[in-house]
């Protein structure tokens, strides 16, 4: 519900000024005396309220142009557009920008990999932390800290930047699939620069972090659109949660709800 402010001479005007804008079925939820008149709030009822076109919901997502709108085109332009698959067999390697919630990631696949019957070797390739973070979660999964990344079925990484040469140089050199994990609550354009500049380094696959802390799926598209293979969502900061699969469906599940609006867009 949107909230709107009208004024009039009177009670009556003010009311009428609020119809006349939102319509008959305007809710008039207060009304106050201000000098030279009366200020009333009113809104419209959801019930009634006429839907937002698709170009408008995804322009209050963030979702840069040319994406919006293609998206906007077809209810079909989402599968075909972006790329979605189940992260593929193998060894995994999950790298990215610094708290982008890499380890609570690696926890959670290790986790999921228990969880069918398999054993995991899990290693850790940040030296600055001494792989202490990642020991004592794994110690409550049975699991110790592999010692060899280029034989691990997950490869837990130092936070890295991605435009700075040294701090590409540090990353492991393995078979495994690289996966990027990406907050997804980053301003659109940065992400999609991030994530081209990881895709351009050997990233295949996006793991999308943080999407319970926003409403707006902006950033996540614009990732996506470089190329990147959308394949979970990694949700709250309980360790043994099961990721969420990223599917066409969970996206539009997504960009059909509006995304929350500031106060000064309520008015």
């Amino acid at each position: 519900m949107r909230l709107r402010l009208f004024t009039g001479p009177d009670t009556a005007q003010a009311i009428a000024a609020a119809r006349a804008a939102l319509g008959a079925d305007a809710l008039v939820l207060d009304q106050r005396r201000i000098r030279g008149g009366v200020e009333v709030t009113a809104a419209i009822d959801p019930a009634h309220e006429e839907p937002a076109p698709p170009s408008v919901i995804l322009a209050r997502h963030g979702i840069p142009q040319p994406l919006a709108s293609i998206l906007a085109s077809s209810p079909l332009a989402l599968p075909s557009r972006l790329r979605f698959a189940p992260l593929p067999p193998g060894g995994l390697m999950l790298v990215g920008p610094p708290g982008g919630g890499k380890t609570l990631a690696t926890i959670r696949l290790a986790t999921a990999a228990l969880y069918a019957g398999r054993s995991p070797r899990v290693a850790d390739t940040d030296t600055r932390r001494a792989g202490q973070e990642l020991t004592a979660l794994l110690r409550v999964l049975g699991l110790t800290v592999h010692p060899d990344p280029t034989t691990a079925d997950i490869v837990d990484t130092a936070g890295s930047d991605i435009f700075d040469p040294a701090s590409r140089r540090e990353l492991p050199d393995t078979s495994a699939t690289r996966v990027l994990v990406l907050p997804a609550d980053l301003e659109p354009l940065g992400a999609a620069e991030t994530a081209r500049a990881w895709r351009d380094l050997g990233c295949t696959h996006l793991i999308a972090t943080r999407l319970d802390l926003t409403s707006r799926l902006g950033s996540l598209l614009a990732a996506a659109d470089t190329g990147l293979i959308l394949t979970l969502a990694s949700l709250g900061p309980a360790t043994g949660a099961a990721m969420t699969p990223v599917t066409p469906s969970f996206i539009a599940r997504r960009l059909s709800r509006e995304p929350s609006r500031s106060r000064s867009d309520a008015s």
